[in-house]
């Protein structure tokens, strides 16, 4: 089993020092019972450096210590000749200065599994298949290129005519890395991958293989990094637009469903809150004219980022990208209003550290519609101008016009010719209005000059519009009166 613990707050052991190894940090200790001859225990994946001892009982023989494993500053010990039920010490120590928290794991030791060194017993024709198994007590045998010392096995895959290969190992229980040799155990590397997605486990897609036998490696970076693992091996075909060269053609509007669980990653993009690190499959269109034109993911199972590129394959001009406008669905809303010009684009449906089934929704909103911006001309006179006089009362007035103005055409703003008429404005405010009127039919009425004589036909003491109704009113009593 595992077992948490801590140093901090412990005390150093002087009279317990571990022959050849750093130990006089505080130190803490644990007793077991033994349940097999064959036991392990260590100290990997710990968060500090750490040295270890077992005995044979409190004050007892020293039966094996360690202090950095294959590089690790974290503790293995194997044990052998125990006898079962009887109680054993371990003793985790440190180095001085050294404190914190370790997982202590005591585990009955088991051969190498069959697979751990590699070899060429058969292997597997018919794909996919998905195997089960542990590299808990396998030894560190074969490195990728890359490097990495932890402990790993192997499968062989006869491949019987031109075809893919697919390694995944999802569900595993460690950090994988998975690596592909083609010939041999020995043989040239031809793919390597490790945390596909930004995740522990792995995936590797290997396209256009030749006929041959492949071995896959199961492996880890750490000695630590070891134990339960699930990988699958299948054919299964990388989708046709899988890159920009292979892009499929996008009508728009439409919505198109697909997949990019066996795409490669080999397009990201790094815009301000939109990255991409996933497998990614590329539609291509062509716009004859401005457009305006939305697409998003909207429905599709994972999470999506989408991003418009402009030009031909291995641009990078990022046009417009999203990710998350709606949950984990992207929206591309740029050209609403402002349309996408002219132009071939690709468009790539990508993921955020995710892959599987989406779908691409595109809408077209159709040209832009250009205002119709219509000049009313201001009407001008043309020629010379023709005064309508006002009509006026029958008297003896006599009308000043205003001479035409001449016109000439300036390219600026057309002025408006004004006509005054002088002789009608009776009282001399230089307006003519009904006040005007009311004098000069009171001067003809009763031959008073004075115009506040005159005109206050109803005696108020002024002159206003009540005077004009006491006039028609008495002209309508006496039609043939003084002043018809």
């Amino acid at each position: 089993g595992t077992e948490l613990g801590s140093t901090l707050g412990a005390t150093d052991s002087p009279g317990m020092r571990i022959p050849g190894l750093a130990s006089d940090g505080p130190d803490v200790f644990y007793r077991f019972t033994a349940t097999s001859s064959q036991m392990r225990v260590d100290t990997l994946g710990s968060d500090i450096d750490t040295s270890l001892a077992v005995y044979s009982g409190c004050g007892g023989t020293l039966l094996g210590s360690n202090g950095d494993f294959e590089g690790t500053p974290q503790s293995q010990v194997s044990l052998s000749g125990l006898t079962v039920g009887n109680e054993y010490i371990i003793q985790v120590d440190s180095p001085a200065g050294i404190a914190g928290t370790f997982a202590l794991q005591i585990l009955e030791s088991q051969a190498p599994p069959a697979n751990n060194a590699c070899n060429s017993n058969a292997g597997f024709t018919s794909l996919p298949v998905t195997l089960n198994g542990s590299t808990e007590f396998a030894t560190d045998l074969s490195s990728p290129i890359e490097g990495g010392s932890g402990p790993e096995v192997s499968y062989r895959v006869a491949v019987s005519s031109a075809g893919n290969l697919v390694v995944e190992t999802g569900g595993s229980l460690f950090d994988t890395v998975v690596y592909v040799r083609r010939g041999n155990c020995l043989g040239t590397q031809v793919g390597y991958n490790d945390n596909f997605l930004g995740r522990p486990t792995s995936r590797l897609v290997l396209e256009g293989l030749a006929a041959d036998d492949y071995f896959v490696f199961v492996d880890s970076k750490r000695p630590a990094d070891r134990g339960n693992f699930q990988v699958t091996l299948s054919t299964t075909l990388a989708p046709l637009n899988d890159t920009c060269a292979t892009a499929a053609n996008l009508d728009i509007p439409s919505t198109v469903t697909g997949s990019t669980e066996f795409a490669a990653d080999d397009g990201n993009v790094n815009e301000s809150g939109c990255g991409s690190i996933g497998p990614e499959v590329v539609y291509t269109f062509t716009l004859d004219t401005p457009q305006r034109v939305t697409f998003d993911t909207i429905g599709s199972e994972f999470d999506t980022v989408l991003y418009l590129k402009k030009g031909a394959c291995g641009s990078d001009t990022v046009v417009a990208c999203n990710d998350d406008a709606i949950a984990f669905a992207s929206v591309i809303d740029d050209f609403e209003d402002s349309p996408l010009p002219a132009g071939t684009y690709n468009l790539y449906v990508d993921g955020n550290n995710e892959s599987g089934n989406f779908v691409l929704n595109s809408a077209f909103l159709g040209e832009v519609e250009t205002p119709t911006i219509t000049n009313t001309p201001t009407e001008t006179p043309t020629g010379s101008l023709t005064e309508t006089p006002t009509e006026t009362p029958t008297g003896d007035l006599t009308e000043t016009e205003t001479p035409t103005p001449t016109m000439t055409d300036d390219g600026g703003p057309t002025e408006t010719p004004t006509s005054t008429f002088t002789s009608n404005d009776v009282n001399g405010d230089q307006i003519v209005d009904i006040y005007d009127l009311l004098i000069l039919v009171g001067q003809r009425r009763t031959g008073i000059i004075d115009p506040e004589m005159s005109a206050d036909f109803n005696n108020s003491g002024k002159i206003d519009p009540t005077d004009l109704l006491y006039l028609a009113s008495e002209w309508e009593s006496n039609p043939n009166g003084s002043g018809e």
